[in-house]
């Protein structure tokens, strides 16, 4: 890595760390230049990386495609968290769509990715259960937001095996990064619907920011 990358990748986390209290200050403009710039880092970084790396392949433009929608999902999350949940739940589908593209240029087959289905299940079926007992309160959106966290458990699962069936740095950044966007739902799931703590919060904010600057980077190494 370059001087130039390592200080953007510095300045990245220090936003973040920056970003650990002003989402918790109460001050909502602090609040939104700091996750604004947070966000336009990583997606200057994708269209950067996708740009550098001739010949531009249709298969970066998808991951671009979901780098902006998550974009677009942050910064409408600051005033409306059903617009910036649509938002995202549209880059959740691109993303994983861009993962499928993947798999087909690569040639994995199908039955090797059966630890997704796993993975799902594990983080996925005790939200539902979770959901019912009442442990997790949805209210009016017991049907959309489980809707929303399939989509980002889908890309997350598969993200993770990926990792482990094509391991290369590409592959690595990318597939760990999807991850820690899906962990980061989970975190949210347990804030917005159950325990109101600055720690989860922070959770929240770290695994998506530091997921988001991998899925960037991953644009950077070849597959």
């Amino acid at each position: 890595m370059g001087f130039f990358p390592a200080v953007y990748i510095c300045l990245y986390f220090a936003l973040l760390f920056a970003y650990f209290f002003s989402e918790t200050s109460g001050n909502f403009r602090r609040r939104a230049v700091n996750k604004i710039a947070l966000s336009s880092m990583f997606l200057f970084w994708g269209a950067a990386a996708w740009l550098l790396r001739p010949p531009l392949a249709a298969e970066g433009a998808v991951l671009l495609l979901g780098l902006f929608l998550s974009f677009c999902g942050d910064v409408l999350l600051l005033w409306s968290f059903v617009r910036g949940g649509l938002c995202f739940g549209m880059g959740n589908l691109v993303l994983l769509g861009y993962e499928v593209l993947l798999i087909r240029r690569l040639g994995i087959p199908l039955l090797h990715l059966w630890p997704a289905g796993l993975i799902l299940l594990v983080f996925w079926c005790p939200v539902l259960a979770f959901s019912q007992t009442g442990a997790l309160r949805f209210e009016k959106f017991r049907v959309a937001f489980p809707i929303y966290l399939l989509s980002v458990s889908l890309h997350g699962s598969l993200g993770l095996v990926l990792v482990f069936l094509h391991p290369v740095l590409g592959m690595l950044l990318l597939g760990g990064g999807l991850f820690l966007f899906m962990v980061s739902d989970y975190f949210l799931t347990v804030f917005k619907f159950r325990y109101r703590a600055r720690w989860v919060m922070r959770c929240n904010s770290g695994t998506y920011f530091t997921g988001m600057i991998l899925v960037a980077l991953s644009l950077s190494y070849p597959f």
